[in-house]
């Protein structure tokens, strides 16, 4: 939650403001302690549990209805004594007949009611086990009774009612006004058909609140494609009796296939990403009908993983030993600690380019308090040789990694005998170049604008890093200049002890935060306990970084083209909206139009970017939605026309191109920078060239 923001979406920049403003005061209360947070959990349980029998209301008669509600309701509000007869609540749901609640979605859910005064009397206690089995048995439950054996949409049942409704409007109109002129011509006078116009507006009334917030649909349904996705996840992956094969396993380890339940479960989650992320991509027009599917996978995943953390909570002892030491470490200023980190982080598993990525996180957070913890003392032997041997471990890191490149490239080298060598003139390479400089993003909207390509045009492919490489030109140059700083620069009447800390301590807090991700690790009591005060300065931090965002850096120029700039692509949400309200009103008119959708799509798009993006990227979306929009404009009538919103998305783009100028003048600088970078590694091999001397002048000496 308090990582960095490359993961928000612009559209959820005020959602994660108070989501970080909540849980800052939830950290700052006295009476926030491990007992509050699974409490909190417990809370979530049970209000899920009640949103669930709720919206399963059919099967109990409107009074005891009512008396769960209210008890649920009092008991998620503040976890404490309660009467209500959770077994009388048990039998009712068994009893419930078969055609509204399965007898499996049953079972799950009396489990889910069995399980819950042991969580709510016992507090103190962790229960991972039993409570990652209850979210388990409550998403099994949700999946179970929502995914139907049909395929159904809600949506166009409303529009058969809107249909309807509407020919009854009209069939009603002509009556009222054939009666009016045949009473008219017979008597001369104006009849009173009070009970037709009050029928005539009933009707109208619920035709009006059929189109509130009726969702959109694509022009060709795919309803019958996402239910065979729906209908696999709930037959076949969710296959009860797999499921209750890996959760007895979780629950019940055997130290000779605890392993393989390990990985039975890893790869289950990694399922269950896809079929999010499948589902998001595809029908991302029945997010009505998907999103309970998501909350209710999450809940499962939840739940395995609460499983996981409890049989490996003694295998992942030394892991979390770590984290609680470099917690520890972080918050505290003795440099004599430095040894103790730096075999702690050796003796993490090596070889893999995740490991070396991550021991390099570490050694690179070192090297920043290494710095830090010099404020205010002489430079000596005392304070130089932690960073000595912090750079020395950072080498040796970058030894393995290059000898894995070399060894990775020999063998896909020797994979082919003959390989196609393409040569590239000088205006390819010019081309490419200024791809490099001038990033334009339009690979980020190929599917939504596919490119007009002649003969002539050639495909420039990216060339990806090699995985093994994780020292790339940025990092090893960031590495180098903070040991140049720790080893030689000197401090100045400038120089910030707050400004050091923050940023020792901000990246000692990012690499924990990647590490507990990566190994999978859930803080312990006693890791909340130690950690608490950083996790509230980390708060504030990142809230403030939410609130008032930097935009430009004044050790290094800004960079339109790659660097983040929240404080402009904030200004792009107000403006997406307002155009989406404008672009809604057509489209509930024509939902099946292409133009119409296909603006739809990129402005959800834009809206989607992280908010860390540059400016670029949104730049080249809003040009593209401009320039799509006038193709609606050319024969769109004034009622339904863009008009009035695409000034504002004009006014943007002038202002950003505006911007854009204005950075043209740090181009060299930033060209220097770049070329800075680039020498970034010959520091390790000047390193190991001295070093690699020295040891053989000592050798010789004895």
């Amino acid at each position: 939650m308090i990582r960095d923001m490359d993961l928000v979406p612009v559209y959820a920049i005020d959602s994660k403001q108070e989501q970080l403003a909540s849980l800052q005061g939830s950290l700052s209360e006295m009476e926030f302690t491990q007992d509050s947070v699974l409490n909190m959990d417990n809370i979530l349980l049970i209000e899920s549990l009640r949103r669930f029998i709720v919206g399963h209301a059919s099967f109990l008669d409107t009074e005891t209805i009512r008396i769960v509600d209210d008890q649920l309701s009092s008991i998620s509000s503040s976890i404490k004594p309660f009467d209500l007869d959770f077994q009388l609540l048990s039998n009712m749901i068994l009893e419930s007949p078969d055609d509204l609640l399965s007898s499996y979605t049953k079972s799950k859910v009396e489990i889910v009611i069995k399980n819950l005064p042991v969580l709510i009397n016992d507090p103190l206690h962790d229960h991972h086990a039993l409570r990652g089995y209850s979210w388990v048995c409550l998403a099994l439950a949700v999946l179970n009774s929502y995914i139907p054996d049909f395929p159904t949409d809600p949506v166009e049942i409303r529009r058969a009612k809107i249909l309807f409704l509407n020919k009854k409007l009209n069939s009603l109109e002509a009556e009222i006004l054939i009666d009016c002129e045949q009473h008219y011509l017979n008597t001369g006078q104006i009849p009173n058909l009070d009970e037709l116009h009050k029928l005539w507006n009933d009707l109208n009334s619920e035709k009006e609140a059929l189109l509130i917030n009726i969702p959109l649909r694509p022009a060709v349904s795919q309803i019958h494609e996402l239910f065979s996705e729906l209908k696999n996840l709930k037959t076949n992956i969710l296959n009860p009796a797999n499921l209750e094969s890996l959760c007895n396993a979780l629950l019940t380890p055997n130290l000779d296939s605890v392993t393989v339940s390990f990985n039975k479960e890893a790869s289950f989650q990694g399922i269950l990403d896809s079929i999010i992320s499948r589902l998001k991509t595809n029908y991302p027009l029945y997010t009505d009908l998907t999103k309970p599917i998501f909350q209710a996978v999450y809940f499962l995943k939840y739940g395995l993983r609460l499983l996981r953390n409890k049989c490996t909570e003694s295998r992942k002892m030394k892991k979390n030993d770590l984290l609680n030491e470099m917690i520890l470490f972080i918050t505290s200023y003795d440099i004599d600690s430095f040894q103790s980190m730096l075999t702690n982080i050796n003796a993490l598993e090596d070889g893999t380019p995740t490991a070396i990525s991550m021991k390099l996180k570490f050694f690179h957070a070192l090297l920043d308090r290494a710095y830090a913890l010099q404020y205010n003392q002489p430079k000596s032997m005392d304070t130089v040789n932690p960073v000595h041997e912090i750079f020395n471990s950072i080498v040796d890191l970058w030894t393995v990694a290059e000898e894995q490149r070399l060894l990775n490239e020999t063998k896909e080298n020797s994979l082919y005998q003959v390989k196609e060598h393409i040569i590239q003139t000088q205006d390819e390479y010019d081309d490419e170049e200024f791809q490099k400089q001038f990033r334009d993003f339009h690979d980020d909207f190929i599917d939504l604008n596919p490119p007009e390509l002649n003969d002539d045009d050639v495909d420039i492919k990216s060339r990806e890093p090699s995985p093994y490489n994780a020292f790339d030109n940025i990092t090893c140059s960031h590495i180098s200049n903070s040991f140049q700083r720790a080893v030689c620069k000197p401090f100045t009447s400038k120089t910030s002890v707050l400004n050091l800390w923050e940023g020792a301590y901000r990246s000692s807090f990012t690499v924990l935060s990647i590490f507990a991700k990566q190994e999978k690790l859930l803080p312990s009591s006693q890791t909340d306990t130690i950690g608490r005060p950083g996790y509230l300065y980390m708060v504030n931090a990142r809230l403030e970084d939410v609130r008032n965002p930097l935009v430009l850096n004044s050790i290094r120029p800004y960079d339109f083209y790659n660097d983040s700039n929240m404080n402009e692509a904030k200004k792009i949400k107000q403006v997406l909206l307002k155009y989406e309200s404008v672009l809604n009103n057509a489209l509930t008119q024509w939902p099946d139009h292409t133009v119409l959708n296909n603006l739809a799509n990129i402005c959800r798009r834009v809206i989607s970017f992280p908010i860390t993006s540059p400016l670029m990227k949104f730049l080249t979306g809003l040009e593209i939605l401009l320039i799509k929009s006038e193709d609606w404009e050319a024969y769109s009538s004034k009622e339904y026309s863009l008009k009035s919103v695409l000034n504002d998305v004009v006014k943007l783009i002038i202002e950003w191109r505006k911007l854009e100028l204005d950075t043209w003048r740090d181009l060299l600088a930033i060209e220097d920078r770049k070329c800075s970078d680039k020498v970034g590694q010959h520091w390790f091999h000047l390193w190991k060239i001295i070093n690699g001397a020295l040891i053989k002048s000592q050798e010789v000496k004895t």
